[in-house]
């Protein structure tokens, strides 16, 4: 394997492509079906043979049922922990996943609720406990969970030499 990051970017995206194919247990034909690509395209892919295009990237986003954010995040987050990206190597990814409760209030207007969870199993453990709390109010209960992407703190030195930190 290159120790160029950038060359990488091929082989990590095609195990983080094998590895959620395995997860949905998809077969490489049904996977290439529902992608629109062909299955020595889906071969080649998580091969490494090659790097899909951006079309090619949420085309295989949607056959997968990820959120094309989600999946780009969790190839990053993998590309990053790789052994020969050194200046990333001991530093763990800057991007947090942040899960909201959600549901529709009325046909067209969908609301969530203010609080983020940092897993799906919180966030469901959560939905739980506040559905039984809206089931005796008579109110509609949760049934969504969003997913956020975040980018943490980034620091900057300042003329004065403090460091400052801005989340996005």
């Amino acid at each position: 394997m290159s120790t160029d990051p950038i060359e990488r970017l091929p082989a990590v995206f095609g195990d983080v492509l094998a590895r959620y194919r395995g997860e949905k247990k998809l077969t490489v034909d049904e996977f290439a079906s529902a992608a629109g690509l062909s299955a020595m395209e889906i071969r080649s892919l998580e091969r490494g043979g090659y790097g899909a295009t951006l079309m090619d990237f949420f085309r295989l986003a949607r056959a997968l049922g990820e959120a094309p954010a989600v999946l780009f995040v969790n190839f990053i987050a993998e590309w990053r922990a790789g052994p020969f990206d050194t200046p990333y190597t001991s530093r763990p990814s800057d991007f947090t996943r942040l899960f909201r409760l959600g549901y529709d209030h009325k046909p067209g207007d969908f609301r969530e609720l203010s609080t983020a969870y940092y897993s799906v199993a919180e966030a469901t453990h959560a939905a739980a406990h506040l559905n039984a709390q809206r089931h005796t109010r008579g109110v509609a209960l949760l049934d969504t969970v969003c997913i956020y992407v975040r980018l943490d703190y980034a620091s900057f030195q300042s003329d004065d030499g403090q460091c400052e930190g801005e989340q996005r």
